[in-house]
């Protein structure tokens, strides 16, 4: 999708294969990390970060060299998921509690898709609606009501990753989904069944 923001060309030939390569590497360390005693969780940690810190890198430098500061949200996401993944290995090394950063990978992972799907679904709805006869309501774009539901969602899910069965919590879960379903009609999805 980074091409599509920025206009550039994408990856292509060694500089992909090395991330394919990074990627694997690190489900590898984290399959075996049993099998090299106790170094295992470092080794682990060390192979699991490289991927997301390399792609994050790769993706920044063709955002900035695009110009294209709408997307640095996306890098902000990306280095929140990354963090989450360092909390998680930093717990397990330390025999500590690792599902508050196995949630907050989650919820950056779920704003991830509510930003890149607020804006491909409308798009593409859109497109679709208006090459079709007849008149109706078209998507509305990204805007402030966008913005302030992924606000929500994100104290939302910044709650449920640290207070998960608070009240406050369900109380933000269900003002981010009430919100959601909002945003969701705005996008004219049932004008594509039929």
């Amino acid at each position: 999708a980074v091409p599509n923001w920025t206009g550039r060309l994408p990856l292509t030939g060694r500089p992909i294969a090395v991330l394919g390569l990074l990627w694997l590497a690190g489900r590898v360390a984290m399959a075996s990390a049993g099998l090299a005693g106790n170094h295992g969780p470092w080794i682990a940690a060390g192979f699991d970060l490289v991927f997301p810190v390399v792609l994050a890198l790769a993706i920044g430098r063709e955002i900035l060299a695009a110009r294209n500061q709408r997307n640095l949200k996306v890098l902000v996401l990306l280095a929140l998921l990354i963090a989450a993944d360092a909390g998680f290995h930093a717990a397990l090394i330390l025999e500590a509690d690792t599902r508050p950063w196995l949630r907050a990978g989650l919820g950056v992972t779920l704003l991830l898709i509510m930003l890149v799907g607020g804006r491909i679904v409308p798009s593409f709805t859109r497109n679709w609606l208006a090459k079709q006869p007849g008149t109706g309501p078209l998507p509305v774009p990204f805007n402030r009501v966008d913005a302030v539901c992924m606000a929500v969602a994100a104290v939302a899910l910044a709650l449920w990753a640290i207070l998960p069965e608070a009240p406050v919590t369900a109380w933000a879960a269900l003002m981010a989904g009430l919100l959601h379903l909002i945003r969701l009609s705005r996008w004219a999805g049932w004008r594509t069944g039929g």
